[in-house]
């Protein structure tokens, strides 16, 4: 089923379908709307920032395609914890430091290959233009492979009938890929810090003295990766 990326909450177009007498469906998913009759899938934003930046779920989707294009049997790494904190019990006024990756799974899928450049500088540009479009490049990575069951309608009643569409299982595990990639990177910087490690959470670790500030950035350069240091209160 092609999916075409529409401007607006899609509200209009479930008033004028409500009107027919023929079944339709629908269903709200993360803010997104989707709306499918006959044979498309129509897909809006309730998030009035996102509206201009829909496509890119499409410039990934196709992104995603073009890799496995080349990589007929891509290869997964083990997972990784998103977070872990060390047991080692850390003082009240102990001064510590922190550092966060700067947007760290579009960056990683896209030093990866799993999606382009012209789609990464494109995800930056949005996300420049308005900060709320953060959630819109991660949304557009961490929704690829997800089925969608969609509720059928005549008017404004279900009539109990339900349709689903399928997505590539392959897009699922790429995108839990591109989350145990970044996982591994802070479990590595965790195991180099030792008993100066504190925590990681996700993309950001902190640790407890300053001279292996220059390991951390070190490595995270080593890495292709950018980043900024987080204040500690």
């Amino acid at each position: 089923m092609k999916a075409i990326y529409q401007q607006g909450n899609g509200e209009l177009l479930i008033k004028k379908l409500s009107t027919y007498n023929d079944e339709y469906f629908f269903k709200l998913h993360d803010n997104v709307n989707y709306v499918s009759f006959g044979n498309q899938l129509f897909v809006h934003s309730k998030n009035s920032s996102f509206k201009n930046g829909l496509f890119l779920f499409g410039m990934v989707k196709q992104d995603f395609n073009s890799y496995l294009l080349l990589n007929k049997k891509p290869l997964f790494i083990d997972s990784y914890k998103p977070s872990f904190t060390s047991k080692n019990e850390i003082k009240a006024n102990t001064k510590t430091y922190s550092y966060d990756i700067n947007h760290a799974y579009w960056r990683i899928a896209y030093i990866n290959g799993y999606i382009s450049e012209n789609t990464y500088n494109h995800g930056l540009r949005l996300k420049n233009k308005d900060d709320n479009m953060k959630q819109l490049y991660c949304m557009a990575l961490s929704v690829q492979g997800n089925t969608k069951t969609l509720d059928g309608y005549v008017g404004n009643i279900k009539t109990g009938n339900k349709i689903v569409i399928d997505k590539n299982p392959i897009h699922r595990l790429i995108y839990a890929n591109i989350r145990n990639l970044t996982h591994k990177i802070m479990d590595e910087l965790a195991y180099m810090l030792g008993e100066d490690f504190i925590s990681y959470n996700v993309d950001c670790i902190s640790f407890k003295n300053a001279k292996n500030k220059i390991k951390v950035e070190n490595y995270l350069k080593n890495q292709n990766l950018t980043f900024k240091t987080v204040s500690n209160k």
